[in-house]
């Protein structure tokens, strides 16, 4: 695992971390995200699951 890889994890987990404790209060940001990359599927998301896995 190269350092660019390591990198683009942690931020991952940085961002589902805090994506967690905002799901806590009254609105659940975690399934409003999952149905926005649902419904218009970013290439964003595309391109960040090619860096992990590459």
């Amino acid at each position: 695992m190269n350092a660019n890889n390591l990198l683009i994890r942690l931020q991952c987990l940085i961002v589902l971390f805090c994506i967690a404790i905002l799901d806590i209060g009254p609105i659940p940001f975690a399934a409003l995200g999952a149905i926005f990359i649902v419904l218009f599927r970013p290439r964003w998301l595309k391109r960040l699951i090619d860096e992990i896995y590459s």
